[in-house]
């Protein structure tokens, strides 16, 4: 009997050790190199109920949530192919948010304010810029990341966001 349990107990570790692994992630961080940005579109509570898209990209990874009225949905992490995630740290690149100044201007909060974060490895605080959204209708590479942006989210989620 101890034979036949040694023999089986052999035969098991054989069996496990000669196949790798399978990693089930559920919350997956991609391939981070320090570098996150993060995007807000604003507007939880905007009248025409809206409501505000997140974005946090780390690496090719990609977290969609919806924030509608004080419901939130996540739409999860999604893993970006190659040319998204090149293309997308591309446009965050081109939009210069770590050099430019957060709005000075304050409208008692009556315009949809859009939030725009970037942190690199090299510094400890991300740099977070907030504009309206006739600000960035105005700037040129803005406008181009947020169109960008509002395609991921339609692929990836099937809702079109008006932003």
């Amino acid at each position: 009997m101890t034979r036949l349990c040694l023999a089986l107990l052999s035969l098991l570790l054989l069996s496990t050790t000669a196949c790798e692994p399978v990693q089930v992630i559920s919350n997956r961080r991609g391939d981070v190199d320090g570098r996150t940005y993060e995007f807000s579109s604003g507007g939880s509570f905007h009248p025409d109920g809206r409501g505000e898209w997140i974005l946090r990209l780390r690496g090719d990874a990609l977290w969609i949530a919806r924030d509608r009225k004080g419901k939130i949905t996540e739409y999860g992490t999604f893993k970006l192919s190659e040319p998204e995630s090149d293309k997308l740290w591309r446009l965050v690149t081109k939009a210069q948010i770590a050099s430019r100044p957060a709005t000075a201007r304050d409208d008692g909060g009556e315009n949809v304010r859009y939030r725009f974060s970037l942190k690199n490895a090299s510094k400890r605080l991300p740099h977070t810029i907030e504009l309206r959204d006739d600000e960035v209708a105005g700037d040129e590479q803005l406008k181009i990341l947020v169109t960008y942006e509002g395609r991921l989210i339609k692929k990836y989620t099937g809702k079109k966001p008006k932003f």
